[in-house]
């Protein structure tokens, strides 16, 4: 699933004062719009390190206008590796993101370069990267959890005392004691 995109961005000066950077945009299901940064890790030692740090761009709030021109600092959000697909054809970039709102605390995806299909119009095609999430297939383990990075779910339900699943009710606790 195609969840957004990899965007280059300019300070729109010129000269010395010209800047230029990647912009992660991702619309996660259920997550809304994280607008993150792209920096370069250039002091990398090891090949576990993350070659590029992530960034939750804070400023696309307005916080500038609401604070007298202040903003707050800089939070790391998460990290992007360059990867080689085990067949060894396809390079691509694996990133993670830190967060509350999954199972495990890490939301893991994949970044391609896009592609430009025969025959379209390459302008329409502004962005440098796909990014690409994969939900979570259930695995048949031995165990009681499958687990995922994203999420575990149950990998059989018990029933409940009058033989339908469990559905959790706080009044209906008792039944389970």
């Amino acid at each position: 699933m195609n969840i957004g995109h990899v965007v280059t961005i300019t300070n729109k000066q010129e000269g010395a004062d010209f800047k230029e950077w990647q912009q992660l945009i991702i619309e996660p299901p259920f997550m809304g719009r994280i607008s993150a940064t792209l920096v370069e890790n250039r002091s990398k030692k090891n090949v576990n390190e993350p070659d590029f740090h992530l960034y939750e761009n804070i400023t696309k709030r307005g916080d500038k206008e609401k604070f007298n021109g202040k903003t707050f600092k800089p939070r790391a959000i998460g990290a992007i590796w360059r990867r080689i697909s085990k067949n060894g054809q396809t390079n691509f970039l694996a990133g993670s993101i830190d967060t509350p709102m999954v199972y495990g605390g890490k939301f893991n995806f994949s970044l391609f370069e896009t592609k430009i299909p025969e025959n379209a119009n390459a302008e329409d095609y502004f962005w440098t990267y796909d990014v690409v999430w994969n939900p979570y297939k259930k695995e048949n383990t031995s165990n009681n959890y499958s687990n995922s990075y994203d999420y575990a779910e149950p990998a059989g339900y018990t029933q409940g005392p009058n033989g339908n699943i469990p559905v959790y009710a706080e009044d209906d606790v008792a039944l389970y004691r």
